[in-house]
């Protein structure tokens, strides 16, 4: 069962896009996710001939601005804090919550977010047993009250955690 849920944006930095002449480099951080046909592969490495299409539009993004640029994959959460201690420049696939701008800048026009300049957007499911009650009604979960653990696992440190608090 899946409810779609929209990336605002794609990409989160922390520096301002326009290079100064200093500039060599761009170091990113994505998650150690598969996440196809966007990036392939999973925990720290890229599928090596076909790495997916945002690695490939970073590549040429960088390459346009003259830059070598750098990815790793981490786990989220450490993705979240290299960004917010300086350790990279950016990160993505990060999706706008408002909390997030403490850690970093995301694409703005007129000093609102700009939807345009976000690279996807992407769909958040919900798996269950076959067995299991939950369900999904589109708003909220239905018989969680019967599962034995009343519990849903999301990735550490993922936006999706606070709106099924919710």
């Amino acid at each position: 069962m899946a409810f779609r849920v929209s990336t605002a944006i794609a990409i989160l930095l922390s520096c301002l896009w326009a290079p100064s002449d200093s500039a060599a480099s761009l170091f990113l951080a994505t998650d150690d996710t598969p996440g196809n046909p966007w990036i392939m592969g999973g925990g720290s490495h890229f599928q090596e001939n076909s790495p997916g299409l945002e690695i490939e539009l970073y590549r040429l993004m960088a390459k346009g601005l003259n830059l070598e640029l750098r990815v790793v994959r981490l786990p989220w959460k450490r993705c979240l804090a290299d960004l917010k201690h300086g350790r990279v420049d950016g990160i993505f696939p990060a999706s706008f919550k408002p909390e997030r701008l403490s850690l970093g800048r995301f694409p703005t026009q007129n000093g609102k977010i700009d939807p345009s300049r976000k690279s996807r957007d992407s769909a958040y499911f919900l798996y269950t047993n076959i067995a299991s009650p939950l369900g999904w009604d589109g708003q909220s979960f239905v018989n969680m009250h019967l599962m034995e653990r009343q519990t849903v696992g999301v990735p550490l440190g993922g936006s999706i955690a606070t709106d099924l608090r919710r």
